[in-house]
Parts: structure tokens; C-alpha cells; sequence
């Protein structure tokens, strides 16, 4: 039988000749997993004990309303500050992406603008060299 906590700490193997007993003291919130590995059919109760006082205190936290609601206001607050900041990068990015796509745009004008005129000026010298040199 062996023990896993909820964060992935790996508890010894515990081993015996028809019966294996543990006791620990689960202080963590989360899951919990139990492994056991048998050759034979085995039954595996489980007993759980709790500290009550501890337990009222921890039921309590969460039910605590004026606690709840400050901190609901809070996470709404946080909630409504993401969703501008998100609602400006989206507006940012899209402003940059239209001024970059201007900028391509004014690009590519200037390469077909000048791209056809070098070409040609390039013929004319290619074809004067050629009677120059003959």
C-alpha cells in the first residue's frame, strides 16, 4: 500500500503478511492517492478520523458571507480590469497590424514603381556597352 499526497510526494511502501497498517496525518488540501497491489483478492477498508474543531473552522472559512462578498467584489474588480486591458492590446494590435499593412502596402508600390524603370535602364546600358565595345 502506498500514499500519494496532492503534491506528487510519494510515501514509502508499506508491506506485510496479511494485513499492512498506516496512519498518517493528511494536512494538505486536494487529492489524495491510494495504491494498493495484491496477489490475491484482498479488502482494503478505509478509516478516516477527523479533528472536529478543525473541521468546523475550515467548513466555516468558506462559508464566511461578508468574507465571500468582499472577496467576490474583488475577483469582479480583477475581472473587469483584465477584460479592459484585454479589450486595448486588442485594439493596440489591431491599429499596428493596419499601420503595418499601410507599410507593406506603400512597399510594394515603391518596388513596382521603380522596379520596371531600373530593369529598362539596365537594357539601354547592357545594349550601348555592346555598341560601344564593338
Amino acid at each position: 500500500v502506498r500514499v500519494t499526497s496532492p503534491c506528487a510526494t510519494l510515501y514509502d511502501w508499506k508491506s506485510g503478511d496479511r494485513s499492512a497498517y498506516l496512519n498518517y496525518n493528511l494536512t494538505e488540501n486536494g487529492v489524495y492517492e491510494i495504491c494498493a497491489h495484491s496477489n490475491a483478492a484482498t479488502r482494503f477498508p478505509l478509516i478516516f478520523s477527523y479533528n472536529e474543531a478543525q473541521l468546523i473552522e475550515g467548513v466555516s472559512a468558506y462559508t464566511n458571507l461578508e468574507k465571500t462578498g468582499s472577496n467576490l467584489k474583488t475577483y469582479v474588480v480583477r475581472l473587469n480590469e483584465r477584460l479592459y486591458q484585454t479589450l486595448y492590446s486588442i485594439k493596440y494590435s489591431t491599429l499596428a497590424l493596419t499601420r503595418d499593412e499601410k507599410q507593406q502596402k506603400y512597399n510594394t508600390q515603391y518596388v513596382e514603381r521603380y522596379t520596371l524603370p531600373f530593369i529598362l535602364l539596365n537594357i539601354i546600358i547592357a545594349v550601348v556597352q555592346i555598341f560601344v565595345i564593338r
